[in-house]
């Protein structure tokens, strides 16, 4: 099955523009098996950046054929230490980000000026002022020109997803920041949950996949397979369960998980799936050594939009009750990720892939 490129966003090192690059995995490109990204693109200044991998050896020619967790170079298991080091550790290839070209200094207010009125063509708002209005946190091209000037960092108002509507406008975003005022600790304000190890999950509300529209995404054909060393989709289960807890799925939090999957070459999610799953439902799936580690990305999952809610919580606390994960490590692993704020998106994306990257495990309990 082919796979397609996938585009986040992530903040420039040249114009410190917040969440204005856009970083490019392509499972086909050497430098993604280690998590650096094939290429990497600011969308206002234009500064650009390309991996390569580093290596006394000649990469594979077709990385179609190559396991989904096999080195480009030896063929060996990466584990995900490779992704943390961007090293395969057997034979020593590294990935590295070569700057490609330097990004725009912006001499003038009128060259800023005119590089914004492009962007907002391209991003088909109706006007300079709407678009300024809706990403930058000051809303003049003077006072963005000022912040160039200056070399501080830029921020932005945008989805955390970077989603918008088909109006042109940002869609509503949780403030991590505000959702915190005045409010005791997550772990003081969420219940614990009542769930016995042996007891169900309990469903999402009737309407949870009412609000999330078809992803676009091909569906596979009977023909296709996935490609070697393809984790068993159902793996994504437990983060799906976050997801759906409290019966509204973000369109951009249905995506992530099916754009993953498609990175993979695997099919994405079904509606029937996209649910609250049972713990037993994947236990079998995941060996015990690793389920500490589910849990946590399950922890960091229900930040990505925003403070989770009681359902979301509820759903965590039954999957750690159900694997025997202490609530003093769920604790710590809440506090600590809302006093970290909102995850970035790439953040989550390089965790997930390196939960997945030794899906082949060989003991499944």
């Amino acid at each position: 099955m082919a796979t397609s490129p996938v585009e986040l966003p992530s903040d420039c090192t040249w114009c410190l523009l917040e969440g204005g690059a856009v970083e490019t995995y392509d499972p086909l490109i050497a430098a993604c098996r280690f998590g650096i990204p094939s290429q990497v693109k600011c969308k206002l200044c234009g500064s650009s950046s390309r991996g390569v991998v580093q290596t006394h050896a000649p990469l594979q020619p077709d990385l179609s054929q190559v396991a989904a967790n096999a080195c480009p170079v030896c063929l060996g298991a990466l584990d995900a230490r490779a992704l943390d080091d961007h090293e395969c550790h057997r034979c020593r290839a590294r990935a590295t980000l070569h700057a490609v070209s330097t990004g725009s200094r912006f001499a003038s207010e009128e060259e800023l000026s005119a590089r914004l009125l492009a962007w907002t063509a391209e991003e088909n708002f109706r006007s300079l002022e709407d678009f300024l209005s809706a990403t930058f946190v000051t809303p003049t091209v003077l006072e963005l020109f000022a912040t160039l000037q200056s070399r501080t960092r830029i921020e932005t108002v945008v989805d955390p997803f970077g989603a918008r509507t088909s109006a042109g406008a940002p869609t509503a975003a949780k403030d991590p920041a505000k959702n915190n005022e005045h409010r005791p600790p997550i772990t003081e304000r969420l219940p614990r949950a009542s769930n016995h190890p042996s007891s169900p999950v309990a469903p999402p509300s009737a309407d949870a996949h009412a609000i999330a529209p078809p992803v676009p995404f091909a569906t596979r054909a009977a023909e296709d397979v996935p490609p070697p060393s393809a984790p068993p989709r159902i793996i994504v289960y437990p983060l799906v369960s976050v997801i759906s807890a409290d019966g509204e799925v973000h369109p951009a939090e249905r995506a992530i998980v099916d754009r993953f999957l498609h990175s993979e070459g695997l099919a994405p999610l079904s509606d029937d799936e996209f649910r609250v799953h049972a713990p037993a439902d994947v236990a079998h799936l995941i060996p015990k050594d690793r389920r500490e580690a589910v849990i946590q990305l399950m922890c960091e999952t229900s930040m990505i939009d925003g403070m989770p809610d009681a359902s979301e919580i509820r759903v965590i606390r039954a999957y750690a009750a159900a694997w025997n994960v202490p609530e003093e490590k769920l604790d710590l692993w809440l506090w600590a990720y809302e006093n970290a704020g909102t995850s970035a998106i790439r953040q989550l994306w390089l965790k997930i892939r390196r939960f997945v990257l030794s899906a082949r495990w060989e003991t499944r309990e």
